[in-house]
């Protein structure tokens, strides 16, 4: 149960620091946290991690759709043969 509480207080946490970052940072162009060392800056990235394919999205969501579809058609199969248990 501790577990649960933890993963939705970060994913609250999450969502909440985005927001923030999307109304304030892109306003302004960085935050000095500590000078010369850490800034905040806000930045935008279409890709996957370290904007990898950031100018092929395309190939970013058809890749998300066949992996989707393919955990789908994994999960069915591991039903069907009821030994699918949770927890």
């Amino acid at each position: 149960m501790i577990e649960t509480i933890i993963v939705i207080a970060i994913i609250v946490f999450d969502r909440i620091s985005k927001i923030w970052a999307s109304n304030t940072l892109q306003q302004i162009e960085t935050i000095p946290i500590w000078q010369d060392v850490f800034h905040l800056t806000y930045r935008t990235n279409t890709g996957a991690a370290f904007s990898i394919l950031r100018e092929h999205t395309e190939i970013l969501a058809i890749l998300s759709f066949v992996l989707s579809l393919g955990l789908i058609i994994y999960l069915v199969r591991l039903r069907r043969r009821e030994s699918f248990h949770l927890g």
